[in-house]
């Protein structure tokens, strides 16, 4: 299904919420020599990541997502501080539900090394289901995909402007043979985690305060 162009009334007719799902790279250099994001897991909007997917919706509807990356750089000593833009490719299915206030949706994104051609793709796919009452929203996931970089999926309250990590994936891979060892294969079938969480909402149906939960270690192969 394509991007759908963004419309400022469906966002603002009910409390937005946006689902976000970021690999980066803990590091502060991996692949041999390419800079990585440096950092723990966050919450933050402005946090950089290898690649990142979003989707918005409310509790009627779906109703924007996009992805992207942070950019790729590498200094070296002939041409200077090189910079790389991958091709993240984002894909979002929404799934019908006949109860009042519950949203379904299967999200993946995928990108590779944009100054390495050719290299595997960095997947991550995650299914989401959020059910939205008057002060509480249930939400219920689970991700697959690469077992490399590391893995954080969290929700942002738009209007509240709180956030609640739902998972914090940790890769046991190196920093330097985790990309050559964790990432060919579409990585389809390579159960990342889950959740089940439940959070308040205020008054106004926003998230009430913000959430953080466990680390979960990403799977060795």
């Amino acid at each position: 299904m394509a991007a759908p162009v963004y419309d400022r009334a469906r966002a603002n007719a009910h409390p937005a919420f946006g689902l976000h799902f970021r690999r980066y790279a803990p590091f502060s250099t991996f692949g041999f020599g390419f800079e990585g994001d440096n950092r723990g897991s966050s919450t933050s909007l402005k946090a950089t990541s290898r690649t990142y997917g979003c989707v918005m919706f409310n509790k009627v509807e779906v109703f924007y997502w996009f992805g992207g990356t942070s950019g790729t750089h590498r200094s070296t000593l002939l041409f200077g501080e090189i910079i790389g833009h991958s091709k993240v490719r984002m894909s979002v299915t929404t799934i019908p539900s006949t109860r009042a206030g519950q949203v379904i949706f299967k999200a993946s994104t995928a990108g590779n090394m944009p100054l390495l051609p050719k290299t595997p793709d960095i997947d991550t796919s995650v299914y989401l289901a959020i059910e939205l009452g008057s002060q509480t929203m249930h939400v219920e996931g689970s991700v697959f995909g690469d077992t490399f970089p590391n893995l954080e999926v969290f929700l942002h309250s738009y209007r509240s402007e709180h956030a609640a990590l739902l998972l914090d994936g940790r890769t046991t891979g190196g920093k330097n043979l985790g990309p050559i060892s964790r990432l060919p294969g579409a990585g389809a079938s390579i159960f990342l985690g889950q959740f089940d969480r439940n959070f308040s909402l205020n008054e106004k149906g926003e998230l009430a305060q913000n959430y953080t939960t466990f680390a979960t270690t990403l799977p060795t192969l």
